[in-house]
C-alpha cells in the first residue's frame, strides 16, 4: 500500500517533463498555466527544483503569473531547511500560488524575529513560517527533575516572543507548526501516563500552540497530524538529523511541501469546492 509521503494521488510526470520546464517563459505564452500544470504531477525534489527554476526565470523577466496568486513567504527554521526549499514553489503552484521565498540562515529564529531591521522583518512578507520543532523548544528530553508544566510554558513563551516580534517589527502573521512526537518512548506503554515524558509534554505543547495561534491570529500547519499519517518511524531519521541537521526525513519533503502549499492556497482563497450530484 503506497504511503501518503509518496503523493500517490498525483499522476506521474511525462517523459519530457524537464524539457517542458525549460520551455516555460521562452514563448509569448503567459507562464502561470504552464507552471500550474507542471506542478500537478508527483514530483521528486529534483523535478520540483526544475519547476522552481522556471518560476524564478519568469519572475526575473517580470512576467505575470495569473491565474496563480503571488505569495511572499518568510522562513525561520531551527534546522537545515535548504534542501526542502526546492520542493516549496512547485507545491505552492500546485495549489494556485506563485511562491516567492525569503530565507535566512538556519537557527537564527530569535535573532531574525527580535531585530527590527532584520532580513525577515524588512521583507514585506505575507507570512512567516516558524519551522521549529520539539528540540528547539527544549522538549526533546524527559522532565524528571522539574515540573513539566514549567518546561512547556517556557516553550510556548519562546514561541510567543517570536510571534509578537514579527507582528511588531514587520507586521507579519506567523505560520505555527504543531510538533510531531518522536517514536522512541522512554517509559514504554506508560509514556502517556508519565507527566514528564516527551510525549506528554509535546501533547500539552500542541494544545498550547493551537491556542496561541487563535489568540494571535497566526495560521496553523498541522505537521503533527502529517507525521502520524506518514508514520513516526519514517518521519524521524536520526542519521539525517545527526549528519545534516535535517528536521525530518528527506523522503517526506514533498508531502510536507504539499501540505504547506495547500495552506498557502487556502490563505489566498484557492481552496477547491466539489459539487456531487445524485444522477440516478
Amino acid at each position: 500500500m503506497p504511503s501518503i509521503a509518496d503523493l500517490p494521488w498525483l499522476p506521474l510526470p511525462p517523459t519530457d517533463f524537464a524539457a517542458q520546464c525549460k520551455a516555460v517563459g521562452a514563448t509569448n505564452e503567459p507562464p502561470g498555466p504552464a507552471i500550474q500544470f507542471l506542478a500537478g504531477f508527483r514530483l521528486s525534489a529534483r523535478q520540483s527544483s526544475s519547476v522552481a527554476r522556471a518560476i524564478s526565470r519568469s519572475r526575473q523577466a517580470g512576467l505575470d503569473f495569473a491565474p496563480l496568486s503571488n505569495f511572499r513567504l518568510g522562513i525561520l527554521a531551527s534546522a537545515t531547511f535548504d534542501l526542502l526549499l526546492d520542493c516549496l514553489p512547485a507545491a505552492a503552484a500546485r495549489h494556485g500560488v506563485a511562491l516567492d521565498l525569503v530565507t535566512t540562515p538556519y537557527d537564527q529564529v530569535m535573532q531574525q524575529a527580535l531585530e527590527p531591521g532584520s532580513e525577515i522583518n524588512s521583507a514585506n512578507a505575507d507570512a512567516v513560517l516558524l519551522a521549529v520543532d520539539h528540540r528547539w523548544l527544549n522538549l526533546d528530553r524527559a522532565a524528571l527533575d522539574e515540573a513539566p508544566e514549567t518546561r512547556v510554558a517556557a516553550a510556548i513563551e519562546r514561541l510567543r516572543a517570536v510571534v509578537d516580534a514579527l507582528r511588531k517589527h514587520g507586521g507579519t502573521p506567523a505560520i505555527l507548526q504543531t510538533l510531531p512526537t518522536p517514536p522512541n518512548a522512554l517509559f514504554g506503554s506508560y509514556d502517556r501516563c508519565a507527566r514528564g515524558s516527551v510525549r506528554a509534554m509535546v501533547d500539552d505543547a500542541n494544545r498550547a500552540i493551537v491556542a496561541l495561534a487563535q489568540e494571535t491570529g497566526a495560521y496553523i500547519l498541522d505537521v503533527a497530524a502529517l507525521a502520524e499519517q506518514v508514520g513516526p518511524g519514517r518521519w524521524f531519521d536520526p542519521i539525517q538529523w545527526v549528519s545534516y541537521q535535517l528536521p525530518f526525513s528527506a523522503d517526506c519533503f514533498p508531502v510536507y511541501a504539499d501540505m504547506l502549499g495547500r495552506l498557502l492556497g487556502a490563505i489566498r482563497g484557492k481552496a477547491r469546492k466539489c459539487l456531487v450530484l445524485d444522477l440516478d
